[in-house]
């Protein structure tokens, strides 16, 4: 069986009591970095003795993958734990977690804390429904064009970011979704030095001006909520109705083209027409 296993995301007290109990059962561990692994296990008291700590990330996926098929195969207990949170989040785990399905592997989770349930939470939005991102493109112009269609959700949005590349990004939303979207940044969440931030995405592009941020980042948006307040007009009405509403014109049209299931360029004619 290949148990997945959440691990804590800064504070070791949210280690469940089942998880630590697979871990010191455990004979093989799949995780991203052998060094993190043994200094947590260290921490919450696991011995290492017996135990066989295999590596598998993005660096060496290619080159382990086949291995850790062998002993998956072989019907062994394995365990896959990551460096912090839950496996196959923002990470290769889940190609683990397909190789053990395909091969006829049963597959259970022993849960634990996740940064972006945490964050959604904390941040006041809807979670009715909610869209996760993960973490966005480097490209600048692959990034603009996920923060185009994440600013055209009808639902809340969950991006993680690093703390060298949030104020920029947080700069490129200011173009793309206007400055008066609500949202929320979580940093360093369950750490000593955690953080919470809520306001226009303005302001929080202000906050990360201000300081030298640090730390692992969650940024939480809030969806477009003008959905039933636009759903019989046609579609100039709407591209007025959203404009006079303060919503940028780039992201109005986005809109009404998902919205009719037409291209934006169809919208952007006929708005210039008109």
């Amino acid at each position: 069986m290949l148990y997945i296993v959440g691990t804590p995301i800064g504070n070791l007290g949210d280690l469940s009591n089942r998880a630590k109990e697979t871990l010191e059962n455990a004979s093989i561990i799949i995780c991203e970095d052998t060094r993190r692994a043994r200094t947590l296990l260290s921490a919450i008291n696991v011995s290492l003795k017996s135990k066989r700590l295999i590596s598998f990330n993005l660096s060496n996926e290619n080159q382990k993958i086949e291995s850790i098929k062998e002993i998956l195969v072989s019907r062994r207990d394995v365990v896959m734990m990551s460096d912090a949170g839950m496996p196959g989040i923002s990470d290769p785990g889940y190609l683990i977690i397909r190789l053990a399905l395909d091969n006829g592997v049963e597959v259970t989770t022993v849960p634990g804390p996740t940064a972006l349930i945490s964050a959604l939470i904390l941040s006041g939005f809807g979670t009715s429904r909610f869209y996760f991102e993960g973490f966005l493109p480097k490209k600048l112009g692959e990034k603009k064009e996920v923060l185009s269609t994440i600013s055209c959700l009808d639902r809340t949005a969950v991006i993680y970011e690093t703390a060298n590349r949030i104020s920029s990004t947080l700069e490129l939303m200011l173009e793309v979704f206007g400055s008066e979207r609500r949202a929320f940044i979580g940093r360093e969440m369950t750490k000593k030095f955690e953080e919470h931030v809520w306001g226009s995405i303005f302001s929080l592009y202000n906050w990360s001006k201000s300081k030298d941020i640090k730390g692992e980042i969650v940024l939480v948006v809030e969806g477009l909520t003008l959905v039933k307040t636009v759903a019989s007009a046609d579609s100039y009405g709407d591209y007025v109705l959203l404009t006079s509403l303060g919503v940028d014109p780039k992201i109005a049209i986005a809109y009404i083209a998902k919205k009719n299931k037409v291209k934006k360029r169809e919208i952007y004619d006929l708005v210039k027409k008109i």
